[in-house]
């Protein structure tokens, strides 16, 4: 038998004795048949030789073999040895392909041993607007034949809307709707897949517009949030105020979320939302509402300070935010947080009326005020004085006086003093108890009030000073007659300065005001009466002095008589 192959159903011929025998269609060739292929795979876009490994490949070198890998023949077959043949591959794709050989007549399959490479993506856009309609440019290697009809995807779920091949190196997609960071790019060509990882991003959100701008410190209020690049409808989205994160977030369209807001207090917050794995943020867009003052447990207090005022109110935060207060001009000691409406404060010394309640929480700043100037929210208590030193004092010497009492202040702050209508030159704080008054020019009279000022506080004490009496030394006077008219001059010591009121009276009868001269003469003109050796008293601003047996009325004087004689009896 000759060798050879590569044929089927071939006649047999016997020769005996020159006889020939024949029979058609009766012996065939084994099929080739491929049980190895080297490499395993190739590149799709470019010409590389294979080597098929197997059996029944024919004994001759001209036997012209063929091979075909999936639906891409080879470009040229040569053959090696009965054993082996070489392919020149051509342009293809495919995974699991099976190689079909011809030799001769015979046709030969193999189950699938080949692969042609996968598609490879090295570049491609890195962020697109969340939009549909971006074109994007893969570029690679091993994306096929001309005829490839490939399809591309943009992160997990989101397939591109077209994939248009251009060579076998590049790719055109445009994408839909989409959201997130750090997004796989994949490919597929002629049922191989490609993947480039971490390679792609949507932009991020961009919030424009938020209202309300500002909200109260309980959870829940509403926050509706604009701007673009919020996803497609089903989008995961979260959203937080300032580090906190919304009780809930909700997409409404692709330019729009809604926010619960968490508890909180504090301005100016950021916010930030999270779509996908993108994070936009919006600085200085929300506040909380600033605290709010309603109430006080007490309308006044010492002026020493260390009582405890309760302050009612609104917004004092849900947790300990570390709180300040003021009455006017006076803050806290110290103030402990109670709730969301209670704040516990220990007053600090203070004094006068408070006409204003600052409460600051997380640099939130709540502001009670009077609505007149001559109301209050609450007072410290009045200055009180009790006593003074001297009580009584010369009326033309210079005054160094110490007022006695209470609420005169924790601390050198300067009261204001009065004796009388006679206000203090200056005045200097001694103690909490003790105050300094000085009057340069004193006054007269007696049960002297003394009047006491600290801030808008007023204290009063009755009949406390007294100035020294008048002593009168003199009285000088040209006549005296009974019709009254003389002119009189009151000479002595203590009438006072300043001309202070005065009047004389000589006995029962009362005179006329007296015209004060200096603080030792005063001038009055002498009253209606009669008599001798009556008391002259001169009164001024409500202290007496007198002179025993200082003035005598003129005596009558008879100039004639209308009869002369008369009976006797």
């Amino acid at each position: 038998m000759n060798l050879g192959g590569g044929s089927q159903n071939l006649g047999v011929v016997v020769t005996i004795a020159s006889l020939l025998g024949t029979n058609d269609d009766l012996f065939t060739y084994d099929m080739p048949s491929v049980t190895m292929i080297s490499p395993h795979n190739m590149p799709s876009s470019a010409s590389f030789s294979l080597t098929l490994l197997g059996i029944n490949f024919g004994f001759l070198s001209d036997t012209t073999p063929s091979g075909v890998l999936g639906n891409t023949v080879c470009r040229t077959t040569s053959w090696l040895t009965v054993s082996s043949l070489a392919c020149l591959t051509g342009f293809g794709g495919g995974q699991a392909l099976r190689v079909r050989t011809a030799v001769g007549y015979l046709d030969g399959t193999t189950n699938p041993i080949f692969t042609y490479d996968a598609p490879v993506v090295t570049f491609q856009l890195q962020s697109s607007f969340t939009t549909a309609g971006l074109s994007l440019t893969l570029n690679g290697a091993n994306f096929g034949r001309l005829d490839s009809t490939p399809s591309s995807a943009v992160g997990y779920l989101t397939q591109c809307m077209t994939s248009s091949w251009t060579s076998g190196t590049t790719v055109s997609c445009v994408t839909q709707i989409g959201f997130g960071s750090d997004l796989p790019i994949s490919i597929v060509v002629d049922e191989l897949v490609g993947c480039r990882f971490g390679s792609f991003s949507f932009d991020s959100p961009f919030t424009t517009f938020a209202a309300p701008k500002n909200g109260p410190v309980s959870s829940n209020a509403i926050l509706t949030l604009l701007g673009v690049n919020f996803g497609s409808i089903d989008s995961t989205v979260s959203a937080q105020v300032g580090t906190t994160a919304c009780a809930s977030a909700a997409w409404a369209t692709a330019t729009t979320l809604r926010c619960a807001t968490p508890v909180g207090t504090g301005g100016s917050h950021h916010l930030a939302i999270t779509v996908g794995r993108t994070v936009g943020t919006m600085t200085a867009a929300f506040t909380y509402d600033a605290p709010a003052t309603t109430s006080w447990s007490a309308p006044n207090m010492p002026v020493s300070g260390s009582n405890s005022l309760t302050l009612l109110g609104l917004n004092f935060n849900f947790a300990d935010g570390t709180p300040s207060a003021t009455l006017g001009a006076s803050q806290c000691a110290t103030i402990s947080w109670s709730s969301s409406s209670s704040l516990l404060c220990r007053a600090s010394a203070g004094s006068g009326s408070v006409k204003s309640l600052t409460v600051t929480v997380a640099l939130l700043v709540g502001s009670s005020t009077t609505a007149s100037s001559f109301l209050s929210l609450l007072t410290f208590d009045a200055p009180v004085v009790t006593a003074m030193a001297p009580v009584n004092a010369p009326s033309t010497t210079q005054l160094q006086l110490t007022a006695f009492g209470l609420n005169l202040m924790q601390d050198d702050f300067t009261p204001t003093l009065s004796l009388g209508a006679t206000l203090c030159q200056t005045t200097s704080w001694s103690s909490y108890t003790s105050a300094g008054c000085f009057v340069a020019m004193p006054g007269s009279g007696a049960q002297i009030s003394i009047f006491t000022a600290v801030d808008d506080r007023f204290g009063t004490a009755v009949d406390m000073f007294t100035f020294n009496s008048p002593v009168v030394t003199q009285i000088v006077f040209d006549s005296a007659p009974l019709k009254g008219g003389a002119s009189i001059t009151i000479s002595g010591v203590e009438f006072g300065i300043q001309n202070p009121s005065s009047t004389i009276s000589i006995g029962d009868t009362v005179g006329a005001t007296a015209s004060w001269v200096s603080a030792t003469s005063i001038i009055a003109s002498s009253p209606k009466g009669a008599g001798s050796g009556l008391t002259a008293i001169a009164i001024i601003r409500g202290r007496v002095g007198t002179q025993l047996n200082s003035y005598t009325y003129s005596a009558p004087l008879i100039t004639g008589i209308s009869t002369v004689n008369g009976p006797s009896i």
